[in-house]
């Protein structure tokens, strides 16, 4: 399944696909999308540049690293003839299809990996907030989501005891970036199955998948000048 989205600029569309056959599992899981702009493309070079997105959505304003002219990639796009291309988290799908949370009850059979992932989604809070303080990339740090409001809240003991204020800390990481507090899943096997069964894991032959539907199709392992493409551990595949 192929579908196109043409967004405002006229050089640059969105797609989404259903995921391919690999590594024996079956067709299924999220929907993975990509976005390319071939308006600086020059085929008798074949320069690729692939932007593997973070944790953020492509939709807009997420989409600016393939269609903000004034973004140094594309910039650089103009300045070699390259084609630009996006996937978005990764390649794994929509970032709201693993939400964070803690409210579920520890799994006793699994108490050693359930208590290590309680730990390690409030410390992705606090790790998002170190990473982008200050950096003004999107409205929430625009308007104070940082390091200095986690440790004024941190440091307020009006607000509780420790415990208290790292949830405070969460709700407003929450509310600042648009969601709404509520309970907050904390279920290991949950986020175990969900990942074994839904996700499917980067591989080369899946990226030129994805770029074999751009237009034009390319494929920078023949071209004249190649990109080298980083990998990342497949993190997501647990034993």
């Amino acid at each position: 399944m192929l579908s196109y989205l043409v967004l405002a600029l006229a050089f640059t569309a969105v797609v989404t696909i259903s995921p391919p056959i690999l590594f024996g599992r079956p067709r299924g899981g999220f929907l993975k999308r990509y976005q390319y702009n071939h308006k600086f493309y020059n085929a008798s070079t074949g320069i690729v540049f692939l932007m593997i997105g973070g944790e953020g959505s492509i939709s807009p304003p997420g989409d600016k690293w393939v269609k903000d002219e004034s973004i140094t990639m594309m910039q650089w796009a103009q300045k070699y003839g390259a084609a630009a291309f996006q996937l978005e988290h990764r390649f794994y799908g929509p970032k709201e299809n693993a939400p964070l949370s803690l409210c579920d009850d520890f799994d006793e059979n699994n108490l050693t990996k359930s208590k290590q992932f309680f730990f390690s989604n409030i410390i992705s809070y606090f790790q998002d907030i170190n990473q982008y303080s200050g950096d003004n990339r999107n409205a929430a740090t625009r308007n104070g989501l940082g390091i200095p409001k986690a440790c004024e809240i941190m440091t307020n003991s009006s607000l509780g005891d420790e415990m208290d204020r790292v949830k405070q800390v969460l709700d407003w990481y929450t509310v600042t970036n648009g969601g709404k507090v509520g309970c907050y899943d904390n279920s290991y096997g949950k986020y175990l199955k969900n990942t074994r069964t839904r996700l499917i894991p980067i591989s080369m032959t899946s990226l030129r998948y994805v770029v074999g539907y751009g237009k034009p199709a390319l494929n920078w392992a023949i071209s004249k000048q190649r990109i080298t493409v980083p990998t990342e551990s497949l993190e997501a595949q647990y034993q």
